[in-house]
């Protein structure tokens, strides 16, 4: 797994604006960080990218899946198809006020397959916005999985370190 940032200053104010204010314009700026973070950790270039899918209540209110927009945007600085693999099982509440403990302790069956695409021995790559214990990257990638995929990495802009 790989952050851009620590959730904290001037990213944590970012990443505010872009999750809760309705900025979706900042994703193309945001992705290019995590751009800048991928190349760094010198991974190879995924044969799919794919994103943490979110509710469709929370999509229907921020109008759109903030982690869906920074793939679609991190997919067109790197040329490489972005597909929507998961989907959540259940409603979870938000988890931005739960603690560390909490967070662990939710179930890893958020998540399944949308579809019974094949991805078999393919690289993914899993984006999300904020990573905070990882328990939702663990659960989407645990999901990822069951399709028998080579690699499955995990790239967020923001790591709340806890």
């Amino acid at each position: 797994m790989g952050s851009s940032f620590e959730y904290m200053g001037v990213a944590k104010s970012l990443i505010k604006e872009f999750k809760y204010y309705d900025h979706p314009e900042l994703a193309k700026s945001l992705s290019s960080f995590m751009l800048m973070q991928f190349l760094e950790l010198k991974w190879p270039l995924p044969d799919l990218i794919t994103f943490v899918p979110s509710t469709l209540t929370r999509k229907l209110e921020r109008g759109y899946n903030q982690s869906e927009l920074l793939a679609q945007e991190f997919g067109k600085l790197i040329a490489i198809d972005v597909k929507p693999l998961l989907k959540k099982t259940k409603s979870s509440l938000s988890q931005t006020y739960l603690s560390s403990r909490t967070r662990k302790e939710l179930q890893f069956d958020l998540f399944e397959l949308r579809d019974k695409d094949n991805f078999a021995d393919k690289v993914i790559l899993l984006i999300d916005d904020v990573c905070t214990t990882g328990t939702t990257l663990q659960a989407a990638g645990s999901a990822l999985t069951q399709g028998f995929p080579k690699k499955i990495y995990g790239l967020t802009f923001c790591h709340a370190g806890e």
